[in-house]
């Protein structure tokens, strides 16, 4: 009984980390995620897609890169297990499809590869509605920097000026530093200092 009912409070924790990553992310508190992940048995966070991605991310965010990809494992793995809706496609950090092509992005990106960030975020593109504001930008980003990665400069300042220029990305202190950061160094790379 006691086994069982250690079984059913993980699966209950494990719902709850994934309601909650994406708020947690968004105001900075991804070393919460990441402590709630600890306190997960592995192999649940790993037959769980939403959860092996919020550990992705986190990787990502600390500059652990060498995690990243097995994390990406699990979570195609696991989401190719798992039982598929069919409705519309979940929002932010739920939309597995399309997270995860925007972490493969956001991998080859990091590793200097812009046809394959291009490709990656592309991917992710049909996957994701219309008034999902937090994907877009992410596939927008990410799409304007492997223009900068190719040496086009104009192109990637024009890019980064979009997205900045959103009302979405406005509002979202981080992301909209992101963007206008990113385009001061489009800027710097066609000696606009």
């Amino acid at each position: 009984v006691g086994h069982a009912l250690d079984a059913g409070e993980a699966d209950w924790a494990a719902r709850l980390v994934e309601q909650h990553t994406q708020e947690r992310f968004q105001h900075g508190e991804g070393a919460t995620v990441a402590r709630w992940l600890a306190a997960l048995p592995a192999e649940l966070v790993h037959a769980r897609p939403r959860l092996s991605l919020a550990g992705a991310i986190w990787a990502l965010i600390g500059g652990r890169v060498d995690e990243v990809e097995p994390l990406l494992a699990h979570a195609e793995y696991a989401y190719a297990a798992s039982e598929r809706s069919t409705g519309a496609p979940a929002s932010g950090h739920a939309n597995v499809p399309a997270m995860l092509a925007i972490l493969h992005a956001e991998l080859a990106r990091q590793h200097g590869d812009a046809h394959r960030t291009i490709a990656f975020a592309q991917r992710a593109l049909p996957q994701i509605a219309e008034d999902d504001r937090l994907l877009r930008y992410l596939v927008g980003w990410n799409l304007a920097v492997a223009v900068l990665l190719q040496g086009r400069a104009g192109d990637a300042e024009q890019a980064l000026a979009d997205v900045a220029a959103d009302r979405w990305t406005a509002g979202e202190p981080y992301n909209a530093l992101r963007a206008c950061y990113t385009r001061s160094q489009a800027q710097r790379a066609q000696g606009r200092l």
